[in-house]
């Protein structure tokens, strides 16, 4: 099977590889830096240029685990912005070749658009806390929350967040002022009780 993948050179992506390579597979990596994957992955694995064209209608498999990093620096509306184009555009793009290939692969999976987002929205970085390493406010922690539920809701994307972690005194008041502000902002939940 030959197998076209976005996100190689990542944690995942190269575990992906190198299971793939192991076991007689071909591998075709997409990567945001061509010239660092032939390090990283090896002589074995063909490196892709950038025309999505011209490899997905060769291969049988397209995994898509490209994405910005979520870690390191502040999630600005520009990141934010390019850590959804890097998921999600990319994985449109990736819909449209295929599409568009005389031959599609037949096996698609993505990691770039959830079709629900379960958000563990813990209080550990509440400044005082015995596991704070951020030392956050509860306004800090509750715009955190807010933010993580606006951007799931502008998306469509539906969300669930469970409160956990935290174990200073003052942790339920974050959790408290979170929630109120999510409920306030968009309302409770509607279910369908019968």
């Amino acid at each position: 099977m030959k197998v076209f993948i976005t996100g190689a050179t990542g944690f995942v992506g190269r575990a992906l590889t190198l299971r793939l390579l192991r076991d007689g597979h071909q591998v075709v990596a997409w990567t945001r830096r061509p010239e660092a994957a032939r390090d990283v992955l090896g002589a074995e694995v063909e490196i892709a240029g950038t025309d999505l064209d011209a490899h997905v209608g060769t291969v049988d498999a397209v995994v898509h685990l490209a994405g910005e990093p979520v870690m390191g620096g502040r999630w600005t509306k520009a990141r934010r912005q390019r850590m959804w184009d890097s998921r999600v555009g990319l994985a449109e793009r990736l819909v449209q070749a295929m599409e568009r290939a005389d031959r599609p692969p037949e096996v698609f999976v993505s990691a770039g658009r959830p079709d629900i987002v379960f958000y563990q929205a813990g209080c550990d970085t509440l400044a005082g806390d015995p596991l704070a390493s951020l030392q956050m406010s509860e306004a800090g922690i509750a715009r955190r929350d807010g933010m993580v539920i606006d951007e799931c809701v502008a998306r469509g994307v539906p969300a669930v967040m469970t409160l956990g972690g935290g174990y200073s005194e003052g942790a339920w008041r974050a959790q408290c002022l979170s929630v109120r502000s999510i409920i306030k902002k968009y309302g409770q939940a509607k279910t369908d009780r019968r």
